[in-house]
């Protein structure tokens, strides 16, 4: 058998197999003697059956499958032991599949050619103009007082009142008024939050117990999708979203709860932070604190991991053998584009940066690197719970092995991740980095600029 490797651009090359009889007959005589073996025909013992009868009925068959594993196996060894820098996989060039005719009868020998993508030559640089900024929100007192209302209302009760309350729900009895027969009468708990504004909400505030209120039209009434009205007050299934016409209500109020909201002290601290001994407010708040910045700064590194592929793309170009990469995701996803999706090229080019860099960088996890990173993680995100300070390590690392000993995707998953947050760990080493201070609601719109330009 006689590889060949030749460089047609300098991004595209083709390997050329040449594969004698010598090379396959004998693998498929072994091929043969084996489905002998395990061949159950009619008329036949077990094991019995005779080589011509299953050449006859299989040989086409299964010499291709020996063509094929042979072929491709000599081709990955090839591309391993000269560690040739290729990126995708091979792919057979168009027009070889009728030169090479499978026939046992007449076996010859053949030539199988496959056209590879190469790695384009470039280099790892940063332009020190081109500055990479990294975002810091900034938690205001209106946004810790905002998080501290909000665990307020989190864990405080609803007590019977006397009067609706905008924080608070009711206990209701709609009845149809001249409705079609299956729009029956139902009792229901809703949130004054689900009432439009408008005048009929304020009557609503303005409502006691037992009070009975006239609602003409549910889908101005509430701000509710159409569907979830149609489910939840008309009992409506087939097509959710169709409007149904001249359906009003009598709603009878039965109880009114108001919130009531939590009270400040150590009992409250407690049950936010379980593992924290809080005495004051002030103390409240500056866990709160630090529990936000932990919050957001899973976030800020979420944006800035995807501008540090935006920053690699501005500081380092290269060319992609565009044919060759549309001929490829065209046989993965058997489709027959005449064109390239953006996303795919931008995809590969990152795959590409980041091999390199990782390449260049020695940048290489061992299997505990990765138990050891996430078993970290996951007790971490249990840092909450009452019981944190008992959590025993050996047992959360136990949990996180079986997950990748039965899912060897998750590991890998995993594993990618990691490599590429220790990429972008380096590229920050490298980058000409400005921190810059916003507020939650700049955060925001960045972010959401970003994903909408994506």
């Amino acid at each position: 058998m006689l590889i060949n490797y030749t460089i047609d651009t300098p991004l595209t090359a083709t390997i050329t197999i040449d594969i004698s009889t010598a090379d396959y007959l004998p693998k498929f005589e072994e091929r043969i003697k084996k489905a002998c073996k395990e061949a159950t025909i009619k008329g036949f013992r077990p094991g019995q059956v005779p080589k011509d009868l299953i050449k006859k009925m299989y040989g086409d068959e299964l010499l291709a499958d020996v063509l094929q594993n042979q072929v491709w196996d000599s081709m990955n060894g090839y591309l391993e032991s000269e560690k040739l820098n290729t990126f995708g996989s091979p792919i057979a060039v168009v027009g070889d599949e009728d030169k090479n005719i499978v026939d046992y009868k007449n076996p010859t020998d053949m030539v199988f050619r496959f056209d590879v993508g190469l790695v384009p030559e470039f280099d790892i640089e940063f332009d020190a103009s081109k500055k990479l900024i990294t975002y810091k929100v900034v938690i205001t007192d209106d946004l810790l007082k905002e998080a501290v209302n909000t665990a307020r209302i989190q864990f405080g009760s609803y007590q019977i009142s006397e009067n609706v309350a905008l924080q608070g729900y009711l206990t209701v009895a709609f009845k149809p008024i001249d409705a079609p027969e299956d729009i029956e009468s139902k009792d229901a708990s809703i949130l004054l939050e689900w009432f439009k504004e408008g005048p009929l909400r304020e009557q609503v505030l303005a409502a006691k117990k037992d009070d009975i209120i006239l609602i003409e039209n549910v889908y101005e009434a509430f701000s509710k999708p159409v569907k979830e009205i149609n489910q939840f007050l008309l009992n409506k299934e087939g097509n959710k979203e169709e409007l149904v016409e001249n359906v009003a209500f009598n709603m009878h109020i039965i109880e009114i709860k108001a919130l009531q909201l939590a009270e400040l002290g150590e009992e409250f601290y407690q049950l936010c932070f379980p593992n924290a001994t809080i005495t004051n407010e002030q103390e409240f708040e500056n866990e709160l604190k630090a529990d936000y910045e932990r919050y957001f700064n899973e976030h800020e590194q979420a944006q800035l991991n995807q501008d540090i592929m935006q920053y690699l793309h501005e500081n380092i170009t290269f060319d992609l053998p565009l044919g060759y990469l549309l001929r490829l995701v065209n046989e993965k996803n058997n489709t027959n584009e005449t064109t390239l999706n953006n996303n795919v090229i931008e995809q590969v080019r990152n795959e590409i940066l980041q091999m390199k860099i990782q390449k260049e960088n020695n940048i290489n996890l061992t299997y505990d690197d990765v138990v050891n990173h996430y078993t970290d993680t996951f007790k971490n995100s249990l840092r909450k719970r009452a019981d944190y300070d008992t959590i025993d390590e050996s047992t959360l690392r136990k949990m996180i092995e079986k997950k990748y000993q039965d899912n060897r995707e998750e590991f890998n998953k995993d594993y990618d991740k990691l490599v590429s947050s220790k990429i972008n760990d380096y590229i920050l080493t490298k980058a000409n980095l400005e921190e810059k201070m916003v507020s939650l609601e700049e955060f925001k719109k960045i972010t959401t600029s970003r994903s909408q330009n994506q």
